[in-house]
């Protein structure tokens, strides 16, 4: 699919294969940050899901209810509300 030529759906559906191919065979290979990767992932569908909802919140406040800034410290008093 190169530039200036018509893209038509059966081109567009042979590149989405490769995509999900390609996808799959990295999650098969099961790297390290594979995990961040995932909690990444849950933390965009958390607040997709809120937006959804009619809510509009951050990513870390959609999932765990509290803000970057509102964020429990190690070390300290700090709890989740």
């Amino acid at each position: 699919m190169s530039r200036g030529c018509d893209v038509n759906e059966a081109d567009v559906a042979f590149a989405a294969g490769v995509v999900v191919k390609s996808i799959d065979d990295l999650i098969r290979a099961d790297p390290a940050w594979l995990g961040c990767w995932r909690v990444r992932l849950a933390l965009k569908s958390g607040a997709v899901a809120a937006k959804m909802l009619g809510r509009n919140e951050g990513e870390m406040q959609a999932v765990f209810g509290y803000t970057i800034a509102d964020a429990p410290i190690r070390g300290t008093s700090h709890t989740l509300r």
